[in-house]
């Protein structure tokens, strides 16, 4: 399934999924009401990246980013409780119920990008790093990680003072505007 995520720059984007002969499309603002389960996976997904950069798309912006198809039922709801831990404020057990998703598939790369921020909101660089950079060997040719990954070794820098992460971070977004 192939899931792209656009925006004009008003708070309000649109997701639109295509896998095959079926291709469907989904409008939405900020609360994701309404939203089919394809699409509403997609939205929360989005929804913690946008969390990242301050909860906003710059205008006529595109994401697009692959999905697999292999995500069991199991893995969604360890993912929707992770969400509900996040929304209590229960970063250390949201961490440890992610790590749950990710025993059953390493490949779920947006377990490794959820991972990513929550370890970067309890201040654990390193292991917010490891975990961004995992989304990027997952999905090497998604300009979004690319940005992502940038903004997390800029984070790593702040936290840590290490210089390396600097020219990590330019790097990374030299990647996202070339296309990954």
């Amino acid at each position: 399934m192939k899931f792209t995520l656009s925006s004009d720059g008003t708070g309000t984007f649109n997701v639109s999924e295509n896998s095959g002969s079926l291709a469907q499309s989904q409008t939405f603002g900020r609360d994701f009401g309404g939203v089919g389960l394809v699409c509403w996976i997609f939205a929360v997904w989005a929804y913690t990246c946008l969390q990242a950069f301050g909860g906003k798309l710059s205008a006529s912006t595109n994401y697009t980013t692959e999905i697999s198809e292999s995500m069991t039922p199991e893995i969604l709801a360890i993912e929707k409780e992770v969400d509900q831990l996040k929304a209590d404020g229960k970063i250390a057990e949201a961490i440890d119920k992610m790590k749950e998703a990710l025993a059953l598939d390493d490949n779920f790369a947006r377990g490794h990008l959820t991972l990513s921020v929550l370890y970067g909101k309890v201040d654990e660089h390193l292991k917010s790093v490891e975990h961004a950079e995992k989304v990027v060997e997952l999905e090497p040719n998604d300009r979004f990680n690319y940005s992502a990954l940038s903004e997390t070794y800029r984070r790593a820098f702040e936290g840590t003072r290490d210089a390396a992460f600097i020219q990590k971070a330019e790097d990374a977004m030299a990647r996202a505007n070339t296309g990954g």
